[in-house]
């Protein structure tokens, strides 16, 4: 501001007299005024965020994961989500179709990211990234490869059953369920292996892009 006054002032001085010397203080006012106004409108929240939780999630055979839930702390974000995307980092397990997978969001909202997908197609290292806009879900019976993919719960021949402290069904199928809510809080995802001989691991844990307006 003190370089915007020296360049406005003298200009308004050489057009000045005695006679108008209030308007010029009144106009150096304004200046000042409304840049003290600008300040207060620069947001003190961030429109974009990624937060991630690295740590290994073991996905236990016929039980709830390790940790159960899986969380992650967003703070810092403005407080209406416009768009959120999931990502699970390098996946193992030799019958994906056992994995159920349910985020919860800091104001409750629900979506089940991938149930009774993907066969008995073993999977190693896979990169999982759930967004509403991707063309396709995950496949029911080929083999799950790393990619972005709509959120799909299949509805195998044993109902999803998250234990608690997860909530209680019903739960959506679209990321969209978070629009409108505000970010900030601890998001929560559970994860279920539903049928036995078979456990697995996610690696290097999952990460939440959210964007907000």
């Amino acid at each position: 501001v003190l370089v915007l006054l020296k360049v406005i002032a003298p200009l308004l001085l050489a057009n000045s007299t005695k006679n108008n010397l209030q308007n010029l203080t009144q106009q150096l006012q304004a200046i000042f005024v409304g840049y003290l106004a600008c300040l207060t409108c620069i947001p003190d929240c961030e429109t974009t965020g990624i937060f991630a939780n690295p740590t290994q999630i073991i996905i236990n055979d016929n039980a709830p994961a390790s940790p159960y839930p899986s969380s992650i702390e967003v703070t810092g974000l403005c407080t209406t989500i416009t768009k959120v995307i999931v990502t699970l980092k390098n996946i193992s397990h030799p019958t994906p179709a056992n994995i159920d997978i349910l985020l919860v969001g800091p104001q409750g909202q629900t979506v089940i990211l991938m149930s009774d997908a993907g066969g008995v197609a073993d999977i190693s290292s896979v990169i999982l990234t759930f967004d509403d806009n991707a063309p396709t879900p995950l496949p029911q019976l080929d083999q799950i490869v790393s990619g972005t993919f709509k959120p799909i719960n299949y509805g195998g021949p044993i109902p999803d059953n998250f234990p608690a402290p997860a909530p209680a069904p019903p739960y959506e199928s679209t990321l969209s369920v978070f629009n409108g809510t505000n970010p900030n809080g601890i998001w929560n995802l559970f994860i279920v292996d539903d049928f036995p001989f078979d456990s697995g691991f996610i690696s290097n844990g999952w990460e939440l892009t959210i964007i907000t307006a």
